[in-house]
């Protein structure tokens, strides 16, 4: 052992793979019950291969689209989470809030009986702007608690109550119509007097 060292030095070429830059494109607002469509955007020199979706409602969702929907059940703030990885095992992490607002309230008053002919008063209640519709979905009034009807057959009205968010409930009731009873004499047209005909 004579002490000496000596050293090689080699070269090596590593090559680093960009790291895709991900956003979460929603509306930050949604209504109860309503469908939302979510989107991912992404910035990527490489072919993004996943998209995994925490939809903050317990749906999680792994697929190769860059779009997914989900309905929200319950007003609340929900917290999304999305985590896409390319070809090459980068991966980044987005997040975004989304706020579910109640569906608004509306009450209606109950079906009602008319003759035919008659006209009758139909009343809902909300704290939200109320329209109504006939059966056929023709709009009979907008921002109006109350309408004046006279319908000349049994029919349904719709009531959809609009929140401020555009959030809506709708709810029906009806108006049956009792038409005329039509009587139809038959039989001879003259009598003497003491007689009687049925």
């Amino acid at each position: 052992n004579t002490g000496c060292l000596d050293s090689i030095v080699t070269p090596i070429q590593v090559k680093v793979n960009e790291k895709p830059a991900a956003q979460i494109i929603a509306s930050s607002n949604a209504c109860e019950s309503a469908k939302v469509n979510i989107n991912a955007n992404v910035i990527s020199k490489d072919s993004v291969v996943q998209y995994s979706w925490n939809l903050g409602n317990g749906n999680i969702v792994r697929t190769p689209s860059p779009t997914t929907s989900t309905a929200y059940q319950r007003p609340g703030i929900y917290k999304l989470q999305l985590i896409v990885e390319t070809d090459k095992n980068c991966t980044d992490t987005a997040f975004m809030q989304i706020t579910v607002r109640a569906l608004p309230t509306v009450s209606v008053n109950a079906p009602i009986t008319i003759c035919l002919g008659q006209s009758t008063q139909l009343t809902a209640n909300s704290s939200a702007s109320i329209s109504w519709r006939t059966q056929s979905n023709n709009v009979l009034c907008t921002n109006c608690n109350s309408i004046q009807v006279q319908p000349n057959v049994n029919s349904r009205y719709t009531v959809v109550a609009t929140d401020s968010a555009g959030c809506s409930t709708a709810t029906t009731t009806s108006v049956n119509v009792v038409q005329p009873l039509r009587m139809q004499v038959s039989g001879n047209d003259s009598i003497c007097i003491g007689e009687s005909r049925q």
